[in-house]
């Protein structure tokens, strides 16, 4: 049986627990019975606002970590019974994570990498939105890019990185050391240029703005995980990211991203 938690309408106050039948695998897809689902913020915001789904009733939720239940035509690498982590994305799909069983696209899944249940989850959606920031809305070198590398002094501010799960991200100082860190940064011959911003508000955007303006970079740049607030001072360019434009504008990205770079990320820190 094939348990869902479905939102019936748009802005519905409660989901609906309801028995549906188990789906099949398209090509290119893979059914994966569930045994973790993650909550993240854009569930409320899809839920509470409406946020990005047109066709009711849905089932939300984005992050997983399962074993393979079904594979379909044209689908290498996965057999069934593997043990996965995945991004159902509901704002892509219309299928989302908060059911028994779910469909995933074959690029938005890697091996669970030796994670548990409980924690793989975690992952998916963090790692997309960071990677979606980084390496399209500000144009940085994707790790292991078999580009030839260039020296570069420039240096990049996250705003709130506490908020995103990779290991390679770090809290930067909170605003009272800021005029520190530049100082030490220029000390060191680097240049901020570009800005990630994780705590989107008036005051965040302000303040990271003046910094790049400040710092004196050519060309800066912010990326913020969240609308621009209304009424903010645009002092320097930016974007919006989100996740899911990997799996509809950046497909490269989500294959290089689950099918290369997760991997390789955390055998280097367990070595």
């Amino acid at each position: 049986m094939n348990l869902t938690a479905v939102l019936p309408s748009k802005q519905a106050p409660a989901l609906e627990v309801r028995p549906l039948t188990i789906p099949s695998p398209g090509t290119g897809e893979l059914v994966v019975r569930n045994r973790a689902v993650a909550g993240n913020p854009v569930d409320h915001l899809v839920q509470n606002l409406g946020l990005g789904v047109t066709v009711y009733p849905t089932v939300l939720g984005s992050d997983v970590a399962d074993d393979v239940a079904a594979v379909g035509p044209g689908v290498t690498g996965s057999a069934e019974g593997d043990r996965v982590l995945g991004f159902a994305g509901v704002l892509y799909t219309s299928t989302g994570a908060c059911q028994t069983y779910t469909v995933l696209q074959a690029t938005a899944r890697r091996h669970s990498l030796g994670l548990e249940y409980a924690t793989a989850p975690a992952l998916p959606l963090a790692a997309l939105t960071a990677a979606s920031a980084l390496f399209v809305e500000l144009g940085i070198h994707r790790p292991l890019d078999a580009r030839p590398v260039v020296q570069s002094h420039d240096g990049l501010l996250v705003w709130g990185a506490d908020r995103l799960a990779p290991p390679a991200c770090s809290t930067m100082p909170t605003p009272p050391s800021l005029t520190n860190m530049i100082a030490a940064a220029k000390a060191d011959g680097i240049t901020l240029v570009r800005a990630l911003i994780t705590a989107v508000s008036p005051s965040s955007v302000g303040s990271t703005s003046a910094v790049l303006l400040f710092a004196g970079g050519p060309q800066p740049k912010t990326a913020t995980l969240a609308p621009w607030p209304q009424g903010a001072p645009e002092l320097v360019p930016h974007a919006q990211t989100l996740a899911v434009a990997a799996f509809t504008q950046h497909t490269d990205l989500a294959h290089w991203l689950f099918g290369t770079y997760l991997a390789q990320a955390i055998a280097d820190r367990d070595n």
